[in-house]
């Protein structure tokens, strides 16, 4: 029978634990579509019961979420800078990531942050 070195076999069950632990952060992931953002967000205990999808200038997707909540993905970052400039000078509540952002009230927001 041929042995593993113990460093070697520690590494493997390391591995194995970290990639068993969960996926990236929600802030650190990209998406493909808003309604995979809805997805994301609504595994956070965020509630979005919407799937109408809202094509638009400035963006690539938006989905509103009730009154006061929106998900909107964007084409590349310079979209998505122009809009977050447009929240901090409104002093908006959002979270964004690469290509998203979610504008919402901050208890709603705080949902899908920690």
């Amino acid at each position: 029978m041929r042995r593993i070195p113990l460093s070697v076999a520690a590494s493997v069950v390391g591995l194995l634990a970290l990639s068993a632990c969960g996926s990236e952060p929600l802030t650190e992931r990209s998406f493909d579509s808003v309604a995979d953002l809805r997805s994301a967000v609504t595994d956070q205990d965020l509630t979005c019961d919407s799937e109408d999808v809202v094509h638009g200038d400035g963006y690539k997707e938006s989905m509103s979420c009730g009154d006061n909540v929106w998900l909107i993905l964007f084409e590349d970052e310079q979209q998505k800078n122009a809009r977050v400039d447009q929240y901090e000078e409104s002093n908006s509540s959002y979270v964004d990531g690469p290509n998203w952002v979610v504008v919402a009230p901050q208890a709603e927001l705080d949902r899908i942050t920690n």
